[in-house]
């Protein structure tokens, strides 16, 4: 394996320098571009970048490709980080944000659209983008301007579905999730196969003086032929919570991503809406876990739940880690017993897909 190459000045061997592969640290060295070329096999992509942060994988699009005026279709119920950092760049650089729901056509689209995002799926209502029916609707309809289309796929992983194989131009994935496999490295990734793309977003990089941790690249090579095994653990571990989920009566709703062309049912990540309405109720669900731990992102090796309050209703959000799922079961029926935590007063059909439970 590439060890840590780490330095900002390179001496060169040429005069005048030739426009090789190395020429200042900043911009990457043996280490980065390993990781890169790794990227870009599980992808099958030709042109992959890293970048400090899932966030910032995305960010550099907007300022890459983005124009005044163009306008930007994305999904919604967006991850919130994603939205709330558009609507922030949208004040700087005056281009146009159109929300689209999953059922959204794209029968007419504006003749000044430049980007299409798709998620798969949302992060918390965990709903997929209707990716092919959508591509061929903006196909038919796409004028003369160039309009790309870029999946969020940092659920599936390309080890499980891969946007540049179904005619997406560029795909994003947080390697802050499952590769760095502990929730302690920041990392984020764009791929694509359209040299245009690569060299406006290489471009981008550059000027902004990004770079990247080498000691994080280094963690993450390490990793990375474990990803798919943890991933498929993860798989396995979830559906035996979310059966017991559904078996309790918690749930009114339970909501998994319903992603017909992914080889994965569901990556630890899921969703459920509950019958309580009592805010106390629920904090002390959540604090009687002992293996379920507060907090935000996911991909770890540590189960995770998060609350939120959307219109009149609670949502859990849980991410099940690597421990033994018997364990796990354990200590939900524990916390729902201790807590007190509303259950349905009668068999309750939730909504589900039949092929998880």
């Amino acid at each position: 394996m590439v060890p840590i190459f780490k330095y900002s000045t390179i001496f060169l061997e040429h005069i005048p320098v030739k426009r090789n592969r190395y020429t200042y640290g900043l911009h990457g060295t043996e280490t980065s571009r390993e990781l890169e070329n790794k990227i870009g096999q599980i992808e099958r992509a030709r042109y992959v970048s890293i970048y400090p942060s899932g966030l910032l994988s995305i960010i550099i699009l907007y300022l890459a490709l983005l124009e005044s005026d163009d306008v930007v279709y994305v999904p919604l119920n967006i991850y919130e980080a994603h939205l709330r950092g558009v609507i922030w760049l949208k004040t700087i650089m005056m281009f146009h944000i159109i929300v689209y729901s999953s059922k959204f056509s794209f029968r007419n689209v504006s003749k000044r659209t430049r980007l299409v995002w798709m998620e798969i799926p949302t992060s918390i209502f965990m709903e997929c983008s209707r990716i092919r029916r959508q591509l061929i609707r903006l196909k038919r309809n796409q004028t003369t301007r160039e309009v790309y289309t870029v999946v969020d796929n940092s659920y599936f992983t390309s080890f499980f579905y891969k946007p540049l194989q179904n005619n997406i131009d560029i795909s994003i994935v947080a390697m802050t999730k499952f590769f760095s496999a502990k929730n302690d490295i920041c990392l984020g990734a764009v791929s694509t196969n359209s040299e245009k793309i690569s060299r406006l977003v290489l471009t981008a990089r550059k000027y902004i003086g990004m770079g990247v941790s080498m000691d994080d690249c280094y963690q993450i090579l390490r990793n990375i032929t474990m990803v798919k095994m943890y991933i498929l653990i993860h798989e396995r571990n979830s559906l035996a919570v979310i059966k017991l989920i559904h078996n309790l009566g918690i749930a009114k709703k339970i909501m998994v991503p319903n992603m017909r062309y992914a080889r994965l049912l569901v990556n630890g990540l899921f969703s459920f809406s509950i019958f309580e309405k009592s805010v106390l109720r629920i904090y002390t669900f959540i604090k009687r876990l002992k293996l379920f731990k507060f907090g935000y992102s996911w991909g770890g090796d540590h189960s995770l739940i998060m609350y939120y309050r959307i219109r009149d209703e609670y949502i859990i959000r849980i991410f099940v880690g690597l421990e033994d799922p018997n364990d796990l079961q354990k200590d939900i029926k524990q916390a729902v017993k201790l807590s007190g935590i509303q259950l349905a007063k009668k068999h309750h059909k939730i909504i589900t897909f039949e092929n998880l439970i």
